[in-house]
């Protein structure tokens, strides 16, 4: 019987941290690199579950690009790099 109370607490901890996962906020940067002009090629992405919530070009703002502030939030410094195609798809979902 205790080891089954203990494997209940496990299933329980198990999906709680799914719903976690399921919910969490994190908001990432794209870069692109710089267009022939020089100018940045950056956007922020913000995902909830998993899924783009807002998408912010970042211009020359930096993180005062991202307006909402529960995403500027969410920004804990992570950038990837991506190619011109993803970022100018990314900047229509945010048109959106």
């Amino acid at each position: 019987m205790l080891i089954n109370e203990s494997n209940k607490e496990t299933d329980e901890t198990k999906i709680n941290l799914e719903k976690t996962k399921m919910n969490s906020m994190t908001t990432i940067r794209l870069n692109a690199g710089n267009d022939s002009n020089g100018n940045p090629r950056r956007v922020f992405v913000t995902l909830i579950g998993g899924e783009i919530e807002a998408t912010y070009d970042e211009n020359y703002r930096g993180v005062d690009a991202i307006t909402k502030k529960s995403h500027r939030e969410a920004y804990k410094g992570c950038t990837i790099k991506t190619s011109v195609s993803e970022y100018k798809e990314l900047l229509t979902i945010g048109s959106k």
